[in-house]
């Protein structure tokens, strides 16, 4: 309601973050836990080789569904003229492209198990995972320093479009970098199984 119908928020600066941010915060919220929820059942996660390549999969295609929500909460700022489809299209896009690439990686680094009965927002521990505060933050501030850079070259129009590209490349070899998460997860396994335990 503000960013749609006060000038609160006006200018390029808010109109890219908040842009982003409607999106990125909502799998920054999940898929930066990858792994920790699944501490608790770890052992049987590891019974088959796959199961793990199964799960990056299925939050994947989940998360990127799920998009629809905030792609909805914003369409007001288009009916209102503050901001085009195009760009609200762009940054979905480079959500489920680059954005949670970065956050499904996050899983490789997790290593404390979250009790299933853990509050939300209470205090889990993984705090201190400091690969895990980086990988949010980048995630946060790649795509508005990228958008940013891309409109101070180009018009909005050819921004948006360059923008969303990068997005599309990331979403058609999902299962390119998908799998390498996957990899390099297996290569840590007996770490991260150590971790898990040992944080139950």
């Amino acid at each position: 309601m503000l960013l749609s119908f006060t000038d609160i928020y006006d200018g390029r600066a808010f109109t890219n973050f908040w842009c982003t941010y409607i999106f990125i915060i909502y799998g920054t919220c999940f898929l930066s836990k990858t792994m920790c929820y699944e501490g608790n059942y770890i052992d049987g996660l590891m019974v088959h080789k796959e199961n793990i390549k199964s799960l990056l999969f299925a939050k994947y295609y989940i998360y990127s569904a799920m998009l629809i929500f905030p792609l909805i909460l914003i369409i007001p700022t288009v009916i209102v003229g503050k901001n085009s489809i195009l760009m609200l299209l762009s940054v979905m896009f480079f959500t489920f492209g680059p954005v949670y690439s970065l956050l499904l990686t996050i899983g490789i680094f997790n290593k404390q198990t979250i009790p299933l009965n853990e509050k939300f927002i209470g205090k889990t521990g993984i705090e201190n995972n400091y690969m895990q505060i980086i990988l949010q933050l980048a995630a946060f501030s790649i795509p508005i320093i990228i958008l940013t850079l891309l409109q101070i070259v180009f018009n909005n129009n050819t921004a948006y479009l360059i923008f969303m590209l990068i997005g599309l490349v990331f979403v058609f070899t999902h299962r390119l970098w998908i799998n390498s998460i996957y990899k390099s997860m297996m290569k840590k396994r007996y770490e991260n199984l150590a971790g898990f335990r040992a944080s139950k």
